[in-house]
């Protein structure tokens, strides 16, 4: 994926082209395609480009306006060219068909910070308007691309990535204790902070500026529906528009000059994307030349394994998919990866995809389609028991709870009719104090030491301020909460900053706008049923995949990616970690939580948070080392 770092002289000053070059030094692999430098009034600019996408106009940024007022740096794709291209009529470029690039900066020209809304796509944007010395910043939807800062009076630092910021040697690298314990503990609060005190991310769906006298100004761009907008009267109404819908997203989805890659696991989303884009390759829709798939193949037994279920897609296809050994680097690997991105890598199991990736790259592919975003926006849970009967529709809402006892059992589902039907329908004000006691008196990990638990107090009483439970629609107030959701966001930046280090960029259809303002559009009993998470889905799916995929309810365990490192590493968590910062890590709490995570079992999560501690300890290594 490609990248851009930017200093901007918000007072006038004379432009600091040096350290940008020293920024983009920090982060050379986003730009295997070459790296351009510009100034533009006080601002010195650095674009890194991957040529991926046709027409993209990459390779012509930095870009200014014709009349030399604004200059952008862009990275992203649309999805709504020919839109934007009605809407802007006469667009100045530079080439015969108009980029992405350009159409981003005339729509900025025209609209000003109204056009973010009119975007659609993955886009991470700063654009400088010289005139009025104001810099914007925005990112997509859904945050598919990372765009991360720093405001020093009049002094803005704006990078893709934190290793960027950090590199300038009068930035300080100081931790932020706060997002720290949130990572060490698996609850990450805050959308907007970093690991690193007074380095912020642009937050999803919104735009930011800045201008001459320092001042912020900012606001939402997008909110998704939040509460039901349609009911058909029959099932298959849903059925043909998501698939309609999904279609056309990876159809978007599919712009590339290079083969197209697809990660087929055999689970029902990416390789109903597979399955989706090998018919429009048949009937000449696809963006693309070709089309590709891979797939992992692990040893006999590994839980992991899904190889039956990648051989079955592929036969039904019709269309060969790669089998690829997992990577799996040791401790040394990751550690030196967090010392090179200042910033939270993949976890164990998101890093095996370096060998998909890599072999992707060697068969000239340069985008890959991945299924993020089925399972959080399409998976659906017990929330229909609270709109049904809000809405009085009992005999549906019975029907609905008969097949909840049939699948899941009695117990099951008188819990979620408490969960989801009575307890929701307490007043705003009693559900605003129980969540700030149910943070108050969560009980801190085992292995916090002081200064970890104070960084924790203080989070958690920012959650509490940020409650959402004025949506009164208790299925979207759940999807919007997973929207804005920090600890996904930052796999998100740690997908883009994978695929990015070995050439490619990800694109995920699931994101698409359209798709996404259906799905939270839609009523909650059609997202799942019973023991069946995503049914239309799974409905939907009957049409392009064999039933044992259409209707798979299985998911695979990719426990053994965090066992094989955790299983060895007593000595690491029990003496090293709190030897070497005893304010934040406990030892005999330490000692404690590795002998409960050694004796849990299958109990995923309590492995999470220790590779959480291991990254913390990383981090806060950097910053010991630049205080040394």
């Amino acid at each position: 994926m490609s990248g851009f770092c930017a200093v901007i002289r918000l007072d006038g000053a004379p432009p600091e082209a040096d350290a940008v070059r020293t920024m983009a030094a920090a982060i050379p692999w986003r730009g295997p395609d070459g790296t351009a430098f510009a100034e533009a009034g006080s601002g010195a600019f650095a674009f890194l480009h991957l040529d991926a996408t046709p027409d993209c106009g990459g390779a012509l940024q930095p870009l200014t306006s014709t009349d030399g007022r604004v200059t952008i740096l862009f990275d992203g794709w649309l999805a709504n060219r020919e839109d934007l291209v009605a809407a802007l009529g006469s667009v100045p470029q530079t080439g015969p068909v108009v980029t992405d690039a350009e159409l981003v900066l005339a729509a900025v020209r025209r609209w000003d910070s109204d056009a973010f809304a009119r975007l659609d796509g993955d886009f991470a944007i700063l654009a400088w308007d010289q005139a009025e010395r104001r810099a914007t910043m925005a990112r997509d939807r859904t945050g598919l691309r990372p765009l991360t800062f720093r405001q020093d009076g009049a002094r803005l630092i704006v990078c893709s990535d934190v290793a960027g910021i950090v590199a300038l040697p009068d930035v300080p690298r100081r931790p932020d204790i706060d997002t720290l314990a949130g990572m060490a503990s698996m609850e990450f609060f805050d959308e907007s902070a970093t690991f690193w005190q007074g380095i912020e991310r642009v937050r999803r769906s919104h735009w930011l500026s800045i201008d001459a006298a320092g001042a912020r100004k900012g606001e939402r761009y997008w909110t998704p529906p939040l509460e039901v907008r349609f009911r058909y009267r029959d099932e298959r109404q849903y059925v043909e528009e998501y698939a309609h819908l999904l279609t056309e997203a990876v159809r978007l989805c599919s712009r590339t000059h290079s083969p197209l890659a697809c990660d087929v696991s055999g689970g029902q989303d990416s390789t109903a994307l597979f399955a989706i884009a090998d018919r429009l390759a048949r009937s000449g829709r696809l963006q693309a030349p070709d089309l590709k798939g891979y797939t992992y193949v692990f040893e006999p037994g590994n839980p992991a394994d899904e190889i039956a279920y990648a051989r079955m897609a592929a036969q039904h296809v019709g269309r060969p998919v790669r089998e690829i050994a997992p990577f799996r680097p040791n401790l040394d690997w990751f550690e030196q990866r967090v010392r090179d991105d200042m910033d939270m890598p993949l976890h164990a199991n998101g890093a095996m995809a370096i060998a998909i990736g890599e072999t992707m790259v060697a068969d000239g592919c340069r985008v890959s389609l991945n299924g993020e975003g089925a399972d959080e926006f399409f998976g659906g849970k017990s929330y229909y028991i609270n709109e049904l009967a809000k809405a009085g529709k009992f005999a549906a809402l019975a029907r609905m709870l008969a097949i909840d006892v049939r699948e899941r059992g009695t117990a099951a589902t008188l819990g979620n009719v408490v969960r989801s039907g009575i307890a929701p329908l307490a007043p705003l004000a009693l559900r605003r104090r129980l969540r700030r006691r149910a943070l108050r008196r969560r009980p801190y990990p085992d292995s916090f030491g002081p200064a970890a638990r104070r960084g924790l107090d203080h989070a958690r009483a920012l959650e509490a301020a940020a409650y959402a439970g004025d949506i009164p629609n208790l299925a979207r107030r759940g999807m919007f909460i997973t929207l804005r959701d920090p600890f996904l966001a930052r796999i998100n930046d740690g997908i883009n900053r994978q695929a990015g280090r070995i050439g490619y960029e990800v694109r995920s259809p699931f994101h698409n706008r359209k798709l996404l303002e259906f799905g939270f559009g839609m009523p909650e009993e059609m997202r799942g049923r019973g023991a069946t998470i995503k049914y239309l889905h799974s409905m939907a799916c009957e049409a392009w995949l064999p039933d044992p995929i259409a209707w798979r309810k299985d998911k695979p365990d990719f426990c053994d990616a965090f066992d094989r490192r955790l299983d060895h590493m007593e000595s690491v968590f029990v003496r090293d970690l709190p030897g070497r910062h005893p304010e934040f890590f406990d030892a005999d709490g330490m000692a404690r939580q590795y002998d409960a995570y050694r004796r849990a079992g299958y109990w995923e999560k309590l492995r999470w948070p220790l590779w959480g501690m291991l990254i913390a300890g990383v981090l806060m290594d950097q910053a010991d080392e630049v205080a040394a």
